[in-house]
């Protein structure tokens, strides 16, 4: 009886690879979200469904086949049996390889396209693959196909141990299953809004470099703005958009002392610009920006800001997280037919009532745009956040897709739906009783390095202000400075009017230097100079770590 049930101990083989597999699937998308909690819009209940589909299912599959053709190999075909599972668990070794020890090749995941052609990245991806499978055929003649199966399981077992161990140590020592309230922009509705009465407009473009912008209105022409004074010296106080929004409209600047969310949302609970619309009686107030993080119920002062549901459509969420695994696991080699260039769970979110918000520039332009104006007689308050000039650069100067497009063909496209936008009030009679603001939360170094991304792009036309042409300003403004410009404009000050206590003669800016996906290591650096001149940025010794 023994001899019979110890036939069919080569099942356990396909077992132990089917729960390393699985294993190694939760595993990564539970360190993922661990390692990226601020910058998703759902807690980990929303996705536990899905993770553990994702995990079970292969899982289940591996185990399934592996039985079948053990059951139909064994007989008479044990070595082929012994050879195929050698192999496909070298191809799962490979997997977990480069998942855990060759991540730090990894680009980024910024929207920016991905340049796969890494040399030192294909290179170690291919050793590791030779020496899989050398590995394996060398086992295998050295001490047959069943002993070399055996080997393999024992380290299958070996990685479901650190597996186990790794995902234990996760769940100590993070919040990953903490619940979290959420706000986010429930829906695009009202975009179209504009008022009878007065008019707020904060109208954001993503990383447009200032002297970018402006060489492009020179050379396209820019009549639409002959009432905005443009102040080119500007200094954003970051090089990405996470920290610069909650401090363009806060002013309090993030230093590491806490976590990102709890620093944006006491930026943002802290504003006092948020109260004085209120005060001011703007009872229509809408903040169109769909990655912000503001984790108070002080959020519901926005008409279109709601706590995050729960839904979401799971088709597409579980695609985000194949995408994410393949991105994560495959050889570098195949790794772009993950078509992976950012994490995006956004439009994940499943709310039949009405239309989610998008930064998207073409629809902004071809579709809200076109669209016929609503009307109020209360006073209305809208921040617009667009793509603008981030990467990847696929559109061109009439806002259409563009498969080689450049930066600067995006910063025309850019000024384009800026003169849209401009037309699109005065055709609906909402530009003579509006403030506008046009800015970038920051610069852009076209040859795309982190340096250089200081000096974004900001025009202001006050309520009621004209000009015979455009009004160019010198002042030296720092981001730091807008809390207090937005509050002036509220005030109804017309641009020549604002950042009246800065020096005629210039002033040292501050600015927290980080690249992107090392947030929590931030070098402050002042400039003795123009906002472009980047090789005067100098650290002052001091850095903020978390």
């Amino acid at each position: 009886m023994w001899r019979k049930i110890g036939k069919f101990k080569p099942i356990i083989f396909g077992l132990v690879l089917a729960v390393a597999t699985g294993l190694l699937i939760f595993s990564e998308l539970l360190s993922m979200y661990a390692n990226n909690t601020d910058d998703f819009w759902f807690d980990y209940s929303v996705m536990a469904e899905p993770t553990m589909l994702l995990s079970l299912l292969p899982a289940l599959a591996i185990f399934v086949v592996s039985t079948v053709l053990f059951l139909v190999l064994m007989k008479k075909f044990a070595k082929i049996y012994y050879v195929l599972f050698a192999l496909v668990s070298a191809g799962f070794i490979c997997c977990y390889i480069h998942a855990n020890f060759l991540a730090g090749m990894l680009p980024s995941l910024n929207g920016e396209e991905i340049d796969w052609g890494n040399t030192g990245a294909n290179v170690a991806s291919i050793v590791v693959i030779l020496v899989l499978i050398m590995g394996v055929i060398a086992l295998i003649k050295v001490f047959k196909a069943e002993k070399t199966a055996k080997i393999i399981n024992y380290i299958n077992l070996a990685i479901i141990v650190m597996l186990s161990t790794s995902v234990l140590t996760t769940i100590a020592t993070t919040d990953v299953f903490k619940s979290k309230e959420v706000m986010t922009v429930s829906s695009a509705n009202n975009i179209n809004l504009v008022s009878t009465d007065k008019n707020y407009f904060i109208f954001m473009l993503d990383a447009v470099d200032s002297k970018t912008f402006e060489s492009v209105m020179q050379e396209d022409g820019a009549e639409e703005l002959k009432d905005f004074s443009y102040f080119p010296d500007s200094i954003s106080g970051y090089p990405f958009t996470r920290d610069s929004i909650p401090f363009i409209f806060s002013g309090i600047w993030n230093e590491n002392e806490k976590a990102f969310a709890d620093y944006s949302t006491e930026a943002f609970d802290n504003t006092k610009f948020f109260t004085s619309l209120e005060e001011k009686d703007y009872k229509k107030r809408n903040f169109y920006d769909y990655e912000f993080i503001w984790r108070s119920r002080k959020a519901f002062k926005f008409d279109n800001i709601e706590s995050s549901s729960k839904n979401i459509k799971k088709k597409h969420f579980i695609f985000q997280e194949i995408k994410y695994l393949l991105f994560k696991t495959l050889p570098y080699p195949v790794k772009k037919y993950s078509k992976i260039n950012e994490m995006n769970f956004n439009l994940s979110k499943a709310e039949a009532s009405y239309e989610p918000f998008i930064w998207d520039d073409m629809k902004f332009y071809h579709e809200t745009i076109k669209n016929p104006a609503e009307k109020t007689d209360d006073k209305l308050f809208s921040f617009i956040h667009l793509e603008g000039a981030h990467v990847p650069t696929n559109l061109d100067k009439n806002v259409e897709k563009a498969d080689n497009g450049t930066y600067r063909m995006k910063v025309q496209a850019s000024l384009t739906v800026v003169k849209g936008f401009i037309n699109y009030l005065k055709e609906n009679n909402a530009y003579d009783n509006a403030t506008i603001v046009i800015l970038a939360d920051h610069g852009y170094d076209a040859n795309g390095r982190v340096e250089g991304r200081q000096n974004p792009l900001l025009m202001v036309k006050g309520i009621g202000e004209t000009h015979s042409e455009m009004l160019v300003s010198q002042k030296q403004v720092s981001y730091a400075d807008l809390a207090k410009m937005f509050e002036e404009l509220l005030e109804e000050k017309n641009s020549e009017e604002l950042f009246a206590d800065i020096p005629e003669d210039g002033r040292e800016r501050r600015y927290l230097y980080y690249v992107f996906t090392e947030e929590d290591h931030m070098i402050e650096q002042t400039l003795n100079g123009k906002a472009w001149e980047t090789e005067k940025m100098m650290p002052t010794g001091k850095e903020f770590n978390r």
